[in-house]
């Protein structure tokens, strides 16, 4: 996972914009799923969520690139009067290119390569 934070690190509230492989095809049957809705994203099929959890308004994307699904989310502290994501946040948003990223993968100790 890459997570931007606001510079200073994160406080108790901070705007947050992460990005994650996800290890397997979301199933969105799922609760964990819930409110997705399929959409675009970079003039590509996705499935967005916009709405609010806890003390955060948050838009998230879920897309596939290169046979690797990927989820970009956006937090920011509640109560703030600009739309999610503001214009200022999408560009940072826009910028994502999987560049041949691929999941990440685990060995064990000792374990040959």
């Amino acid at each position: 996972m890459i997570t931007i934070l606001p510079d200073g690190g994160r406080s108790r509230y901070s705007e947050a914009l992460s990005v994650r492989v996800l290890s397997q095809p979301p199933d969105f049957s799922q609760r964990q799923w819930d409110g997705f809705q399929p959409g675009t994203f970079q003039n590509q099929e996705a499935f967005v969520r916009t709405g609010s959890s806890g003390k955060y308004d948050n838009y998230s994307v879920v897309t596939r690139r290169g046979g690797v699904w990927y989820e970009i989310s956006l937090a920011i502290p509640e109560g703030s009067t600009a739309p999610i994501p503001s214009p200022e946040w999408q560009q940072y948003i826009n910028t994502f290119d999987a560049g041949g990223l691929a999941p990440a993968t685990t060995q064990r100790s000792g374990e040959a390569a």
